[in-house]
């Protein structure tokens, strides 16, 4: 099953806290490499992604951040696999595939 486009904004492990309980689905990413969306039990509303290729790193999905959170893109992964509507702005480093 194949993911759908997403804006994740990373940020480091030790400078959040989560409560509530999570769920789990997890996934084969392109390159092989395992990845994990959490969800929220109750509503199951997707609120991060992990993946072992970003251990040291907290994965929030853009749309469940307050709005409040200015989102400025400074990489695109898999760009060789982006949808026609999806536009790349200026001055963001492209990746063809996955950071390796």
């Amino acid at each position: 099953m194949k993911k759908d486009f997403a804006n994740i904004a990373f940020f480091k492990m030790n400078e959040n806290l989560v409560e509530g309980e999570l769920a789990e689905k997890m996934y084969l990413a392109v390159l092989g490499d395992e990845t994990c969306w959490q969800y929220c039990i109750q509503c199951k509303t997707v609120m991060f992604d992990r993946s072992e290729v970003f251990l040291n790193l907290f994965d929030v999905i853009v749309c469940q951040l307050h709005e409040s959170f200015e989102f400025r893109p400074r990489v695109m992964l898999y760009v060789n696999d982006k949808k026609m509507e999806v536009k790349i702005p200026e001055r963001v480093k492209i990746f063809e595939a996955g950071i390796s």
